[in-house]
């Protein structure tokens, strides 16, 4: 009986997040067509926007971990967010560059440490929390400030789409949300905290967003 009161809010999170970026990609192709919209200031505006976010949350949960031992695979989300939220940050500093993957490069890397919720923390890691969210932080500044590198491949083709390896990136980075997902339907199957749907419903949207 619990899981089959769970399963319609999981299947309508899941449905209203991966279908929301779909609905807006599909909305600005209505309203603008194909026609390039760049807005400089506020690209950069909503990129430095979503950094704080990020590192505040990421900063909340890393709180919680230090208290709740039932909560150390949000080390995971933490890394993530921190490592996205960073050079996203940096990329929106910088701002738009034919040769920058530095958006490209924060989504791969937040999906992939999303992804990796399924795995459990070494005891040394889950001791140090504050070292390893330093050492992730100084990672993620090393491969922002090397993925605006000019020698990198471009990431637009002369048309104005995405190459493959852009393509790719992103791909990957969807699918490690999206692996994440499962994760936290899982837990909240089992265990029915609503924080599970919440982070299922995010990371489906950030999942979609990414394969889009």
């Amino acid at each position: 009986m619990k899981d089959s009161s769970l399963k319609p809010r999981i299947v309508a999170v899941v449905l209203l997040a991966g279908g929301l970026p779909l609905l807006v990609s599909l909305g600005a192709h209505l309203l603008i067509g194909d026609v390039r919209y760049v807005r400089e200031p506020l690209h950069e505006a909503v990129e430095l926007t979503g950094t704080c976010i990020a590192l505040a949350v990421a900063m909340l949960l890393l709180l919680r971990t230090r208290h709740e031992r039932t909560s150390q695979h949000l080390l995971w989300v933490v890394a993530s967010l921190v490592a996205m939220g960073l050079v996203d940050g940096m990329h929106g500093v910088h701002g738009i560059s034919l040769r920058s993957w530095q958006r490209h490069g924060a989504t791969l890397v937040g999906g992939v440490l999303f992804a990796l919720v399924w795995l459990p923390l070494p005891q040394a890691v889950i001791r140090r929390k504050g070292l390893f969210v330093m050492f992730v932080a100084a990672l993620a500044l090393v491969l922002g400030l090397g993925l605006r590198y000019e020698g990198l491949p471009v990431t637009w083709d002369p048309v104005g789409l995405y190459t493959l390896p852009v393509k790719a990136a992103n791909a990957l980075g969807g699918l490690g949300f999206l692996t994440a997902a499962l994760f936290f339907c899982r837990r909240y199957l089992r265990e029915s905290h609503p924080e599970d749907l919440v982070f299922t419903s995010h990371t489906v949207l950030f999942g979609m967003a990414s394969l889009l």
